[in-house]
């Protein structure tokens, strides 16, 4: 049995946009260091996604790696950059950090990602 991935992320975005919402994937990217002024002049990217955002739930709050309050976002992985720790997720009128990104990718195409 084979799976076609490309039609499965089709279906994962299909779903985002039927039960998600729509939100914003802010992303800083430091351009050419400039040696006169000491720094790398900064470039904000922005990107519509869409995302469904839920509470940890409590057995996974570790106080470590997974803090109370922390969100779970799913992001359709069509189309979409892959985000980095850092990033900003803008999401039903709230900006929440990215901190960390992970691909859900088997046989090596990007079907979801999960953003803490």
């Amino acid at each position: 049995m084979t799976f076609d991935y490309a039609d499965i992320a089709a279906t994962v975005k299909e779903i985002l946009a039927e039960f998600g919402a729509t939100g914003q994937l802010k992303t800083t990217v430091a351009g050419t260091y400039d040696p006169a002024t000491g720094t790398a002049p900064l470039t904000v990217t922005s990107q519509a996604v869409t995302a469904a955002v839920f509470a940890y739930p409590e057995r996974l709050i570790n106080g470590t790696t997974v803090l109370q309050g922390d969100q779970q976002a799913f992001l359709s992985a069509v189309g979409l950059t892959m985000p980095k720790a850092g990033d900003i997720l803008v999401w039903q009128g709230a900006d929440y950090q990215v901190m960390d990104a992970k691909p859900l990718a088997p046989s090596g195409v990007n079907v979801l990602v999960v953003l803490q």
